[in-house]
């Protein structure tokens, strides 16, 4: 799913694929979905919010996914969610 709720940055809110699936280069192909649906709407980057590294190794696995698919670390909230979860925003920059 993805969201438009600011003017320059569209936000990945839900990308998950059932685990059978993944590895199968599914990920690439939605994330760059995601991306076009973005820049078709004029949007600059594209962000996502995710655990940070460290908490649990699904979410290490997936951190790793957005940093090999060019997104950058912007910042890590330690209290967004909750005390033990803190969220890590990747961005991307996509263009105009």
């Amino acid at each position: 799913m993805l969201n438009f709720t600011d003017n320059d940055c569209a936000d990945i809110f839900i990308m998950e694929i059932k685990k059978k699936y993944q590895r199968m280069d599914i990920e690439t192909k939605l994330n760059n979905t995601y991306k076009e649906m973005a820049k078709e709407k004029r949007y600059t980057y594209l962000q996502v919010k995710i655990v940070q590294t460290g908490h649990y190794k699904k979410y290490d696995i997936t951190n790793s996914f957005y940093v090999s698919a060019v997104h950058k670390k912007l910042k890590c909230f330690r209290i967004l969610w909750d005390k033990r979860d803190s969220c890590q925003i990747y961005t991307r920059y996509i263009g105009n």
